[in-house]
């Protein structure tokens, strides 16, 4: 009972900053699409679109009286673009995330553990493919979904070595997970999951700076020595860009 005790606390302790990461990098490409709508294209079409939408943007009040006549009310341009912007990106539905997720593992979404992990959290997953209906919820239940994938994937020596070649799970994480090593190892999980044509280099680069991060924060403390802390830092990196924007975005 002891020893089940501990096993969940360790796991809890991994999620949570794994999830962590995981939110970073959401927040990292959430934040780039948004300056993609504010940016404009040009500075003379960007005058004309402003002209456009100041026109556009005054409107007559409800509150009216006689005495002070219609007041009107303008709306800043650079809230009137986001507002107005067409999103050109939309969000993977729940069956669109369990079979995206078993296309990039090589894990089957008919294992009877994905099966049972699906149907808990299918309703934490997103219904539409409208990105403005995303929710805090949704995030969990991917990153629960990715957790099982990746705990799947990790534990399967062939299906794990056509996402990692060369990388060996027997050593220890000191070894494993050095300077280089981890480097390698992000650079072949992300280009897995994403390809580098899903991101740009600016992305890439501070998602490798994140990701470096959560193998600092997944080995503090922990015996660097053990191989079963290897494959829990390679878990948590594997579930972080699983889990993320690139690979959950149409």
């Amino acid at each position: 009972m002891k020893n089940k005790k501990i096993k969940s606390l360790i796991r809890n302790r991994t999620f949570r900053k794994v999830s962590s990461a995981t939110t970073l990098l959401l927040m990292l490409f959430a934040y780039n699409q948004c300056e993609l709508i504010m940016r404009p294209k040009s500075n003379k079409k960007s005058l004309g679109e402003t002209s456009q939408i100041n026109n556009e943007s005054t409107y007559h009040s409800d509150n009216t009286n006689s005495d002070t006549g219609n007041e009107e009310t303008t709306i800043p341009p650079e809230v009137e673009v986001v507002v107005k912007a067409k999103v050109q990106t939309g969000m993977k539905d729940y069956e669109q995330i369990l079979e995206t997720m078993s296309v990039l593992t090589g894990i089957s979404s008919s294992n009877d553990n994905i099966q049972n992990v699906y149907e808990d959290i299918k309703t934490q997953l997103p219904e539409k493919n409208d990105i403005k209906t995303f929710m805090a919820a949704h995030q969990v239940g991917i990153v629960k979904l990715a957790s099982e994938y990746c705990h799947r994937l990790v534990e399967n020596q062939s299906a794990r070595s056509l996402v990692w070649p060369g990388f060996n799970f027997g050593e220890s994480a000191a070894n494993a997970f050095s300077s280089v090593g981890r480097q390698n190892f992000i650079n072949q999980t992300v280009n897995k999951f994403w390809g580098r044509s899903i991101a740009s280099e600016f992305e890439v680069g501070m998602s490798s700076q994140l990701l470096n991060q959560l193998t600092n924060d997944l080995m503090a403390g922990e015996n660097t020595g053990s191989n079963n802390l290897t494959r829990t830092i390679a878990k948590g990196i594997c579930i972080s860009v699983l889990a993320s924007a690139p690979v959950m975005m149409l």
